[in-house]
């Protein structure tokens, strides 16, 4: 796998792009070594589809000659919207190349509080393995501030006549394993709680963060809420989804008559930037339905600063 390396053809010039290969074992798991340590099929060569270029002909190779030996392969992106917009990547096999790119799209910091800095976003973790941090960069369209009081849940379970209500407080986390490249950073996290242990896998690019895997809900829940809590500095951004297109000002000031189906998506965008969330909840089961919540004023019986927004 050190012989592989991905360039761009952009201006008359051979590019070498940012890339990484993250091999899995034959299990599928990004996080144990690979008994097999050659480019398999279930390996991955990822790159970033802004880093693509144009496409050439057969004759226009690199000048290492290495690479002139083997065969090379041709990844043409299109766009899905407009398929005349593509762009192309080659990936070649050298022993004589050496990287030259020095781009890092998201680098982690591992410790007693966990931190991921991307081009496009900050995310912070305090030292129980809550969100507590999200910033928008400059670099990605916002304003460089915190607007996330913290990342929330509710569980409720019921065990025989007796239910039982649980917060993320009740369900610390820790970051087991971690695969940190140019291009993007794979983790591993383990959670345990009242309810049993748990593992998320999550994958962090340069502009989103995304889960590799759905949650495990066991059959004693009867109610589970999750949701992101911003704090004060996302005032004045707006939030809407799927089913609520004129959506909601975000202000600390409770909001009537959104509709409460279950979205696909949720968007909060103002000033600061703009975050995205999307989920797939179908097959879960029960009634499931939108939770928003704006209001400002001190609830003594919330976790974090005990306010609302959005």
């Amino acid at each position: 796998v050190t012989d592989i390396w991905v360039y761009a053809y952009r201006s008359g010039a051979w590019v070498q792009i940012p890339f990484q290969l993250d091999q899995k074992d034959a299990s599928g798991n990004y996080f144990v070594a690979d008994s097999d340590p050659t480019f398999d099929s279930n390996d991955e060569l990822v790159w970033m589809a802004k880093d693509m270029g144009d496409q050439v002909t057969n004759d226009v190779w690199p000048s290492d000659l290495a690479s002139q030996g083997f065969t090379r392969y041709e990844v043409q992106v299109a766009n899905s919207l407009d398929a005349t917009k593509k762009s192309w990547a080659y990936a070649y096999r050298s022993n004589t190349l050496t990287k030259t790119f020095t781009a890092d799209y998201a680098a982690y910091t591992h410790g007693t509080t966990d931190s991921l800095v991307t081009e496009g976003y900050t995310l912070g973790y305090d030292s129980s393995g809550q969100l507590v941090t999200t910033r928008i960069n400059s670099s990605g369209g916002g304003n460089d501030v915190d607007i996330l009081d913290r990342q929330k849940v509710r569980v409720t379970v019921k065990v025989l006549f007796l239910s039982f209500n649980y917060t993320e407080n009740d369900f610390p986390g820790t970051t087991e394993a971690l695969v940190v490249g140019a291009v993007r950073v794979l983790t591993k996290r383990s959670v345990n709680g009242p309810t049993g242990p748990a593992t998320s896998y999550s994958a962090y690019y340069s502009h989103e963060a995304i889960g590799l895997s759905a949650t495990d809900i066991v059959s004693g829940i009867t109610f589970l809420r999750g949701s992101a809590d911003l704090n004060n500095a996302a005032v004045g951004m707006h939030m809407y989804d799927d089913y609520n297109a004129a959506g909601a000002l975000i202000d600390g000031n409770p909001d009537g008559g959104l509709i409460t189906t279950a979205p696909s998506y949720v968007v909060a965008s103002g000033t600061p930037g703009t975050l995205i969330a999307i989920g797939d909840i179908t097959g879960v089961g029960g009634t499931s339905s939108l939770y928003y919540k704006d209001n400002g004023s001190f609830d003594s019986g919330d976790t974090g600063d005990g306010r609302s927004f959005g």
